[in-house]
């Protein structure tokens, strides 16, 4: 079986399982599967990105207060203060938002301009396939 066969295997029984709920216990299997695979497997090129959702706002949180100095404890109270805001929001924030929306804008344009700055990490290209996967024994479901 080839790496392109596999991955397209994988992707489709993947998306398969996901529509599966098996009941609790140990389900013992002895089965042979033969399948058919036709289609196309694409894969695409690395790519650089900027790697905000991977870094840990507790860190950053930590940091930013270790770099602080005298103004640390301010730093601090305004921390606590905003996360008790974002608890406190309503369920989509909608009320927050509308009320300080060109606030948020200027800020977010600010983290923009921040994230840019970071170092790029290369991510693997994606794979896409679109195949048919054809059994003849057991009959898939």
């Amino acid at each position: 079986m080839t790496d392109a066969t596999t991955i397209a295997l994988a992707k489709h029984f993947t998306a398969q399982a996901k529509k599966i709920t098996l009941p609790e216990g140990t389900h013992v299997i002895d089965e042979t599967v033969t399948v058919g695979v036709e289609g196309v497997v694409n894969k695409f090129a690395d790519e650089m990105y900027v790697p905000t959702t991977s870094i840990s706002l507790k860190s950053v949180l930590a940091l930013t207060l270790q770099r602080a100095g005298f103004q640390r404890e301010a730093i601090a109270g305004i921390i606590v203060e905003v996360m008790t805001a974002a608890i406190n929001l309503d369920a989509d924030g909608s009320e927050m938002l509308t009320e300080t929306i060109k606030d948020i804008d200027a800020g977010m344009a600010r983290v923009e301009k921040i994230a840019a700055a970071l170092p790029l990490k290369a991510r693997k290209g994606k794979t896409t396939s679109k195949v048919t996967v054809t059994s003849t024994e057991p009959a898939f479901a």
